[in-house]
């Protein structure tokens, strides 16, 4: 299961962009609980987006009013503009059986909400636009006195979603009474993927018909596939208060383009493109001085559940084949504190590099997700491409080194 890096940073790095003065939105998003129903593995969450929009000039507040009373402390973490961090986070305190929540903003930004007593990963997403209000009584349910903006996010938000969520409540209603599991996913996958289907060509439509919306500029983000939709979007609604929000999206869809278009290059039997990265040491290690024994390069980093869950099997294999193999791995999206801390504490025996930030070389080989292990053969072709933590790697180097 590999750490996804192709999706929105937002999704890779819990971090938002926040300008000056907002009001944050809170939504149901359950378009974007799942795609297909065969990766379900956690209860659909409340996936909620905080939205505040327009009327500026400069920098306006935005006003929150949360009617939860079943916690005693809200967290609000807000992105910074680049999404690669959370800049600050606030706590709120129940008064008056509500939370009210004030930024001053210039752009839209993101944001994460967390009760108090929920898991951290429960938490709901949040847009923050200059100038608006709204209020809540729970997430999603919003109440009189909410910017129109809201309303109309909601509105379409949630026909748009309607029916997908219908049938993922029921088939789960029935999982839950103890009908079997298995049957009853390979039974509803088909429904709600024509459902979310349909509802993809709801949010088509509306952004189509109002191309110059904050709502339809809000709209793209939740939505599964970000290049439909950015086309639609008039220079106007780009440049608005949602500007920073659809650049860092047109960049992720520019740079699939690339990875896609890298992916022709190093494709198996290809030549591997040789690099000069910086080893553990501080000294060049360049990708060519490995030439003439089988090489494994490993894109990994410290964050990456699964590249760390992999370490034993690969230490495993390492002693096993070390005499007919190198294994380089590339640390990536990482301090360089953090990744020598990491080699060092999980005794990692294997050459390292570090691919600093801002080097090209994951685009290079077209890098969808970590970790991903890249077989290079000793006349430095590519022999082999698996991605994830998948058991077929290491039963593909038993079946290579037994020939």
């Amino acid at each position: 299961i590999p750490c996804s890096i192709i999706q929105h940073p937002l999704l890779r790095h819990p971090a938002f962009s926040a300008p000056s003065s907002v009001t944050p939105y809170i939504h149901n998003t359950p378009i974007m609980t799942h795609k297909n129903i065969s990766n379900m593995k956690r209860t659909i969450l409340s996936l909620c987006a905080f939205c505040v929009a327009c009327l500026c000039s400069a920098q306006e507040t935005v006003t929150v009013n949360f009617a939860y009373d079943d916690c005693d402390t809200l967290f609000v973490r807000v992105a910074d503009r680049a999404f690669t961090r959370f800049e600050r986070t606030d706590t709120l305190v129940l008064k008056d059986h509500r939370y009210t929540y004030t930024l001053s903003l210039d752009k839209a930004r993101l944001a994460l909400v967390r009760r108090s007593n929920a898991n951290p990963n429960a938490s709901q997403l949040l847009f923050l636009v200059p100038g608006e209000t709204c209020n809540f009584a729970s997430p999603g349910d919003i109440q009189p006195g909410s910017s129109a903006f809201y309303t109309e996010f909601e509105k379409v938000s949630v026909a748009s979603s309607a029916e997908a969520n219908r049938l993922i409540d029921e088939m789960n209603d029935k999982i839950k009474a103890g009908e079997p599991k298995d049957s009853l996913r390979k039974a509803y996958a088909p429904l709600i993927e024509k459902a979310e289907k349909a509802g993809k060509e709801y949010r088509l439509a509306y952004i189509k018909a109002n191309p110059t919306s904050d709502v339809s500029a809000a709209l793209v983000y939740i939505m599964n596939d970000y290049e439909e939709p950015l086309g639609l979007l008039s220079a106007e609604a780009r440049n608005g208060y949602f500007s920073e929000i659809i650049t860092s999206l047109q960049n992720d869809v520019d740079k699939e383009k690339a990875r896609k278009e890298a992916a022709k290059y190093v494709a198996d039997g290809c030549q591997a493109p040789d690099f000069t990265l910086k080893d553990i040491n501080g000294q060049d290690l360049a990708l060519s001085s490995l030439r003439g024994k089988y090489v494994v390069l490993d894109f990994w980093g410290s964050w990456c559940i699964w590249c760390i869950r992999g370490i034993p099997e690969m230490k495993k294999y390492y002693d096993k084949y070390k005499d007919k193999m190198e294994i380089l791995g590339i640390d990536c999206n990482d301090t360089e504190q953090k990744w020598k801390a990491a080699v060092e504490k999980h005794q990692i025996p294997w050459k390292h590099v570090y691919n600093p930030k801002g080097s090209d070389l994951t685009e290079k080989y077209a890098i969808s997700g970590f970790p991903t292990k890249i077989v290079i053969g000793p006349d430095g072709k590519i022999v082999k491409t698996v991605v994830g933590e998948d058991p077929a790697f290491y039963t593909f180097l038993d079946e290579l080194f037994a020939k």
